[in-house]
């Protein structure tokens, strides 16, 4: 097997090996427990040194040998274990697994937790009882277990809390979710011995919303009804001569002048690591570090919907295996697919095939110049390598891709679909202002918000930047000759100025979207220059979303863990130890243990001319609509990362034209 980059994804020898050193370090300690195992990935350490080491110098000998970050818990203690562990065998000599306890924490759940939440809340008598009460076999009853989230004392993580989302579905065919059964409130506990329900209150049939009638159709095809569609004629992305770019078993991947390590977590699911155009360094990390999806109706069960669905559960851990003969990727086209080696709960590895697609894509019309004069006309199509993996969580599903263009942009892209997390209206109810009827039979879906963070750890020709705001505004605002002169003008002032203003601290850092001045930030380097003397730099240029913020009070619950959505931009000083902007365990984690952007960013750290790391809030107001039911088009938010002052000229006027194959029809 070829030594693996520094870099890579744990294979599933490294994380047994981890797994193994990490148990024999804690019964070292004389604990009895068995330990579960919540994360296992590699552990990533780099100082701002070695950084600068490994994208300045190609010195990577410090990152070496590698090493696991492990968190595990001793259920039976009430215990989470943190630490890290060697991925080679004791007789490597490698140094021993190191382990912690750290107190009042709750870590995000894997998927065994909510098989056992699901049997436990359906084998529960009383449950059973308020079924038949209404009429409803138990067995038809579905269970969507969510996380309590942090509300009160109640909440407090000594205990590991869920909740149930229950609905009903009597045939498999049947769309999930369209038939909500409400009234019941319950919480269980997996930590106690053995796992119990801990709370339980059933309204009662006459109280509760009735469940609604399954609506016509069905989620799954309908042979039928595609029938009577006009037909599509198959249209296909081929690549006669193969791809364009090279994916290594280590996970290094090479494209034009692209090249970066394509890394994987429970956490994250895919990022890119070591990005590099031509050589020079443009981002040691760029990754999809959170998602928080609050909901806006205050009615149980619907007030306690605020997922984190990173830190809850894990954009990695939910990760789709892609079928390549499917929908999941477009028709014919060439793709390479990369597996990602997760820990299941018992320590072993559990390995989700095809979870990382590797493709490229026609990006449309790169650039085109017709001489007016001649008719000469010159054309380039764009085209894109697509990194993506799709995950879903509970009710949706989620696309995440990176895409690299020709013209040296970086497109971060999240696409949402799925079906609605949807609730039944009482008999007296047409409609709720709080979001969409859905039906004349009482279906309902609640207004809410998706936020995605992106944690961009820039080097822009190094590791050694700022951040510079830049938003343009009417000439007048500065008072100087320029603005005197533009003000004289007897036509009217159309000048237009930008306005510049370098982020000093963290607090200054903390940033809004303006999208009617054309905000966007700008990372730039702390001594090279360009041909016209100015700092190279990269844009983060904003997309739809990107000014996006909390429809909620101050005094929301979830903003008490969830504080880093109040602004769209934070701009921190690098801190290996700064992974995720609600802190390590935002699950239960209460206003007694303040954690994330908030709290770091209080120290108010300089972060001119040195390692920076940028936090970019985003994301998606959804208004339900009709023709969101009963499944979801895919709806498309994202930024992009450009060159801006990074080249001397157009780093595209050297790509050749590709001609296009295929027989041209006229209509």
């Amino acid at each position: 097997m070829a030594a693996l980059h520094a870099l890579s994804p744990l294979t599933p020898p490294e994380l047994a090996e981890a797994v193994a050193a990490f148990c024999r370090a804690y019964r070292a300690r004389g604990a009895p427990g068995e330990l579960v195992f919540f994360d296992v990935s590699l552990l990533e350490r780099a100082s701002s040194a070695d950084k600068r080491a490994a994208l300045e110098n190609g010195e990577w000998q410090p990152l070496l040998p590698r090493r696991a970050a492990v968190i595990a818990g001793d259920p039976a203690a009430r215990l989470v274990l943190v630490g890290d562990a060697p991925t080679q065998p004791p007789s490597a000599s490698p140094a021993p697994a190191s382990l912690r306890v750290e107190p009042l924490v709750q870590p995000p759940w894997p998927a065994e937790e909510y098989a056992i939440a699901e049997k436990l809340v359906l084998e529960y008598p009383p449950l059973r009882e308020a079924c038949i009460a209404r009429g409803i076999d138990p067995a038809h009853v579905r269970v969507d277990p969510w996380c309590v989230g942090w509300h009160g004392k109640e909440d407090d993580p000594t205990r590991r809390l869920g909740t149930p989302m229950l609905f009903v579905q009597e045939k498999p065919e049947d769309a999930l979710y369209c038939r909500p059964l409400e009234g019941i409130r319950m919480r269980f506990d997996l930590w106690s011995t053995p796992p119990a329900v801990v709370e339980f209150r059933d309204l009662g049939p006459t109280s509760a919303p009735p469940i609604p009638p399954l609506p016509p159709g069905s989620l799954f095809p309908d042979p039928e009804a595609e029938a009577r569609r006009p037909p599509l004629r198959p249209l296909r992305a081929v690549q006669p001569e193969g791809v364009s770019f090279t994916l290594g078993a280590d996970s290094q991947l090479a494209w034009q002048r692209w090249e970066a390590v394509v890394g994987f977590s429970a956490r994250e699911g895919a990022f890119l690591h070591a990005v590099k155009y031509d050589g020079r360094p443009v981002a040691w990390r760029l990754s999809f570090c959170e998602m928080v999806v609050p909901y806006g109706d205050p009615a149980h069960p619907h007030y306690q919907k605020a997922a984190f669905d990173a830190g809850e559960d894990g954009l990695g851990r939910n990760t789709n295996s892609l079928q390549p003969q499917g929908c999941d990727c477009a028709p014919g086209a060439s793709a390479a697919f990369l597996d990602a080696t997760l820990a299941a709960r018992d320590g072993s590895a559990n390995v989700i095939s095809n979870a990382v697609c590797v493709h490229e894509e026609d990006g449309g019309l790169l650039w085109k110049h017709t001489d007016w004069r001649t008719g000469e006309a010159h054309a380039r199509r764009n085209r894109k390598l697509v990194v993506m993996f799709v995950c879903t969580i509970a009710n949706y599903t989620y696309a995440f891709s990176y895409k690299l263009g020709l013209d040296g942009a970086i497109e971060m892209e999240a696409t949402l679909t799925g079906i609605l997390s949807m609730g039944a209206l009482h008999e007296h109810e047409k409609s709720r202002p709080w979001g969409q009827t859905l039906s004349t039979d009482g279906l309902y879906a609640p207004d809410h918000q998706h936020f995605f963070v992106a944690r961009l750890d820039m080097a822009v020709d190094g590791v050694d930047n700022r951040v510079v705001e830049v938003e343009s505004e009417l000439a007048g605002s500065v008072g100087d000759a320029w603005d005197l002169a533009a003000a004289a003008d007897p036509h009217g002032s159309v000048a237009v100025r930008r306005r510049k203003s370098v982020l000093q601290s963290e607090l200054h850092a903390r940033r809004t979207g303006l999208p009617q001045k054309g905000r966007h930030w700008l990372v730039e380097n702390s001594t090279r220059r360009n041909v016209v003397g100015e700092r190279t730099a990269w844009r983060l240029e904003p997309g739809a979303g990107s000014s996006l913020l909390p429809l909620c009070d101050t005094s929301a619950k979830y903003l008490l863990r969830a504080s880093f959505l109040q602004h769209n931009l934070w701009v921190t000083a690098y801190s290996a130890a700064e992974r995720y902007p609600g802190g390590d365990f935002p699950n239960q984690r209460g206003p007694d243990r303040p954690d994330g952007l908030e709290l770091w960013t209080s120290n108010d750290r300089p972060i001119v001319d040195t390692d920076v790391v940028l936090w970019h809030v985003f994301g998606v107001q959804h208004a339900v609509r009709l023709e969101d039911f009963p499944v979801m088009p895919c709806e498309h938010v994202g930024f992009v990362l450009k060159p801006n002052g990074f080249f001397g000229y157009s780093p595209c006027v050297d790509v050749p034209c590709v001609a296009c194959d295929g027989a041209r029809s006229k209509l």
